[in-house]
């Protein structure tokens, strides 16, 4: 009931899409079935930072949720989750244009091609920190630009997919 929302902690994200919500925060991922009336907790311990479902929930039902310790995904709508090939890092940010997953972490912005079985390296040139801003242009997959803000270092721009980047 709203009682897991209100044990929840601190919130990092909230993420509706029609009768499902995603809250994630510091106890977790809490999932919402009617609108935000009721909420059940996912299996997740620890603090979720970001949560991200597939942009076609009703035919994909991938849903990836950001921790402090890395990337965890679920297979079944946020039912159960299991560790990605991204671990060990902060996961800040996540956005899914389709079909790569760009992942703000500890470790600068992570791309992946195969829904997070791999990760590119690191692109050059973005300073070493937490990325905590993360904006895709709008038509990524014909367009692959990409900001970053890296701590206090200022805005970074990637025109390749994250591969290389410059101060902006």
């Amino acid at each position: 009931g709203n009682w897991e929302l209100a044990r929840a902690g601190a919130l990092y994200a909230i993420l509706p899409l029609g009768p499902r919500v995603f809250a994630a925060g510091q106890e977790g991922v809490l999932v919402s079935e009617d609108f935000g009336q009721s909420w059940t907790a996912a299996p997740v311990e620890g603090t979720v930072l970001a949560v991200l479902p597939s942009r076609y929930p009703q035919s994909d039902p991938t849903v990836f949720a950001g921790t402090g310790a890395g990337l965890l995904k679920s297979d079944d709508g946020g039912r159960t989750f299991r560790p990605t090939a991204l671990a060990g890092t902060p996961v800040i940010r996540l956005d899914w244009p389709g079909p790569d997953l760009v992942v703000a972490t500890g470790r600068g912005v992570l791309v992946s091609s195969d829904a997070a079985s791999t990760f590119r390296a690191p692109g050059s040139g973005l300073p070493p920190g937490d990325v905590r801003a993360l904006a895709l242009s709008s038509f990524f997959a014909v367009d692959p630009v990409l900001f970053a803000g890296v701590g206090d270092q200022g805005v970074f721009r990637s025109s390749d997919g994250g591969r290389s980047w410059a101060a902006s």
